[in-house]
């Protein structure tokens, strides 16, 4: 959802696979939401256009679930689409994956738990919520990666660990 148009951890990580995989003769394509209310294409990083987010205006949102862009990925019919996040370019790709019968692998970059709720996230009835809402999120996905042993304990993927793969 952040690709290119915000400094991060998870922008850094993509663009590092992008050009690790394009180096090693992959063909690799990249959905991410625009920074603007239009769709467009780069090259091979498609931007389906979004809107800022009422509470986070550095935080881009997207209803698209129809879009050229997203036609023109499914024509390519990928091998294996990874997905980086839980939110609209995710469901997009999600989309993709299940018209085109693509395989998902799936990044988890964040605690959503201590990110949203800190002090309190301890509490039985969040980790509760955390733990339905990542067995939906994360459902389409046959591994998930993590960047630490500790990121295994994250309340999202608890009901997942035998989907979970450590990758630094």
């Amino acid at each position: 959802d952040c690709y290119l148009f915000q400094t991060g951890g998870v922008t850094s990580v993509v663009t590092s696979l992008e050009n690790g995989m394009r180096k090693n003769g992959c063909e690799v394509k990249v959905l991410a939401l625009s920074n603007s209310n239009r769709s467009y294409r780069e090259g091979d990083s498609y931007f389906v256009h979004s809107h800022r987010f009422p509470d986070y205006p550095e935080h881009r949102f997207s209803l698209a679930m129809h879009d050229p862009l997203l036609d023109e990925l499914m024509e390519w019919n990928p091998d294996i689409i990874h997905i980086h996040t839980e939110a609209t370019a995710g469901w997009m790709a999600q989309i993709i994956a299940k018209k085109t019968n693509t395989p998902v692998v799936m990044t988890t970059h964040t605690d959503f738990e201590y990110f949203m709720f800190g002090r309190f996230r301890g509490l039985p009835i969040i980790q509760t919520l955390f733990g339905v809402w990542g067995k939906r999120a994360y459902r389409i996905a046959e591994k998930v990666i993590v960047p630490a042993e500790k990121a295994r304990d994250f309340p999202h993927l608890r009901a997942l660990r035998d989907k979970v793969v450590v990758m630094p």
